[in-house]
């Protein structure tokens, strides 16, 4: 058996690199952050909170408080999955309308085909007609509302998906990215 010699190195026989080489290298970004930003919007004050956590794929939940602004929620998805590759990022979108309301309104054809409906399936489903109640009914979408409540053309002042996008959801975002760099940092 032949013994071959160790090959011995020391930092002497290690080449530095050329001192006109810089490396590019982007920051350290963490997966964990938050980023808010309130604006005004038309009349109203509008609030985005974005939240993000480490997780193995991109995981994106979405909070709108009105159902006439789920026509974001492809825009915004879309700008997520832009930014991040990975993550679970919580955004949940505020509206607080600024004018003041004047009389509460109960819309009666809306309770009425709730309580159609609700007497229809209980039949259907042999429960107690007596299950449906005047609180229950009150709290479904639409039943109550206010003569000072805009409807959907005016809510916003008549903002545009692009015009919320750059006024509230970008914002909101650049101030997540920067969290979430600054995290990383550490």
């Amino acid at each position: 058996m032949s013994k071959e010699p160790a090959i011995k190195l020391t930092m002497k026989s290690v080449a530095k690199p050329p001192s006109n080489l810089t490396a590019v290298q982007s920051p350290v970004e963490s997966m964990t952050g938050f980023g808010e930003y309130r604006t005004k919007v038309g009349s109203s004050t509008v609030t985005c909170r974005l939240r993000s956590l480490n997780h193995r794929f991109l995981d994106i939940k979405l909070r709108l408080p009105r159902s006439d602004l789920m026509t974001l929620d492809m825009t915004i998805r879309k700008r997520l999955t832009e930014v991040f590759k990975r993550g679970s990022v919580e955004i949940t979108m505020t509206v607080e309308n600024n004018r003041e309301t004047t009389d509460a309104t109960i819309n009666l054809k809306v309770a009425e085909t709730y309580a159609t409906a609700a007497r229809a399936l209980a039949k259907k489903l042999k429960l107690p007609a007596s299950s449906l109640t005047l609180d229950g009914l009150l709290r479904l979408p639409g039943v109550v509302g206010a003569t000072g409540t805009p409807v959907a053309e005016d809510f916003l002042g008549g903002a545009t998906e692009s015009q919320i996008m750059s006024a509230v959801i970008e914002p909101a975002l650049a101030r997540l990215k920067d969290s979430r760099q600054a995290e990383g940092a550490k």
